[in-house]
């Protein structure tokens, strides 16, 4: 997910606009470092920022353990690069799912216990821009 642009940090910057404490998150340290560090610019509120992968376990265990107590988790990562459907190889398909669907599910099961029953999930993605056939450039 790119923490830097897009729905991700359109959400964080609105919830930190209404004074919520925020925990975003990216891959790259120096990435989600800086963004964390801008939002934080912008609002009177707590920006952390946490650099983990969310497709993997460590990565979901990294950030919750930076923020045991969510009350809301906002999961949105980009879609997969745009291709020609019939060019899409099977592991291209399982590294999408992973990434876009396995992950974000995976981080809202985590998640749940921790947010109790006034917790709220939202989960958004960018579309799959596989076409059916092949467009000229």
């Amino acid at each position: 997910m790119r923490v830097d642009a897009g729905l991700g940090r359109a959400c964080a910057e609105a919830l930190a606009a209404e004074g919520v404490v925020v925990v975003v998150n990216g891959r790259h340290d120096d990435t989600v470092a800086q963004v964390a560090a801008a939002i934080a610019g912008e609002c009177a509120t707590e920006v952390r920022g946490v650099a983990a992968d969310l497709s993997d376990s460590a990565g979901r265990q990294r950030l919750l353990a930076a923020c045991p107590d969510p009350d809301i988790l906002v999961t949105n990562n980009a879609g997969p690069p745009p291709a020609v459907f019939t060019d899409v190889s099977a592991e291209a398909w399982a590294d999408a799912l992973q990434a876009n669907m396995l992950g974000p599910s995976s981080s809202s099961r985590a998640c749940c216990p921790a947010c109790g029953p006034a917790g709220s999930v939202g989960s958004s993605t960018s579309p799959v821009p596989w076409s059916s056939r092949r467009t000229s450039s």
